[in-house]
């Protein structure tokens, strides 16, 4: 996760990803919860993020559009607290968005002033994301192999993964330091405690075999 968040935003390439990256793996928001926001769901004042709807791209009469739904359960309409990475991040663009474009915010369905947008203005969506991770991750992995040759040392690569896989990993990092199990599914959204606890299942059996291979190799041989 930080050598990720490192290396995009210390890129002249990527930079300019740093901010939604921030924001996804700070907030654990669902992508078209996250790329929906626009300036009205942000309290700096309280440190808050408001949750009350979705931006979908869906094919409509053969044509794809972006569109405005509600979120599907009543526990996904929530407020998520901003860390302070994420506030700052957050913070930052909004300061500058005015003059990041020549065109005003799209409109859609009555919602403007959109937070995240690309750099022709137009709104996001999980395909431009997860196509934009990808990239990343081979630049990333190409410079890290030629550096720890240069180095003598282990490469640290990062593996293939999409947008989505970056919602648990901030359930992960939750459930890290987080005892409070209602605590993080009112975070998360999610309409069932099961849901959560079968995340946090899979996280402690992941926990527990690499305790336990570590050990291994600690006392292999004593």
């Amino acid at each position: 996760q930080q050598a990720f968040l490192n290396y995009i935003n210390q890129s002249p390439v990527y930079h300019h990803w740093t901010p939604i990256f921030v924001t996804l793996l700070g907030t654990g928001m669902r992508i078209a919860e996250c790329v929906g926001l626009t300036r009205k769901d942000i309290d700096f004042e309280n440190e808050l993020i408001s949750v009350n709807h979705n931006l979908l791209y869906r094919k409509i009469d053969g044509k794809c559009r972006f569109l405005i739904s509600t979120p599907k359960t009543a526990s996904s309409i929530r407020f998520i607290p901003m860390c302070p990475e994420v506030l700052a991040e957050l913070a930052g663009l909004i300061a500058i968005l005015d003059t990041l474009y020549d065109t005003p915010s799209p409109t859609i369905d009555g919602y403007t002033d959109f937070i995240f947008r690309n750099r022709y203005g137009d709104l996001l969506n999980p395909h431009s994301l997860n196509r934009a991770i990808e990239r990343i991750i081979r630049d990333y992995n190409a410079e890290e192999l030629k550096l720890a040759e240069e180095d003598q040392r282990s490469p640290l690569l990062l593996p293939h993964f999409s947008v989505h896989s970056l919602r648990h990993t901030f359930c992960t990092r939750m459930f890290e330091v987080e005892s409070n199990h209602k605590a993080i599914q009112t975070i998360m959204g999610h309409a069932e405690i099961s849901t959560t606890l079968d995340i946090y299942t899979h996280i402690t059996e992941a926990m527990s075999l690499s305790l336990r291979t570590k050990r291994s190799i600690t006392y292999d041989g004593d």
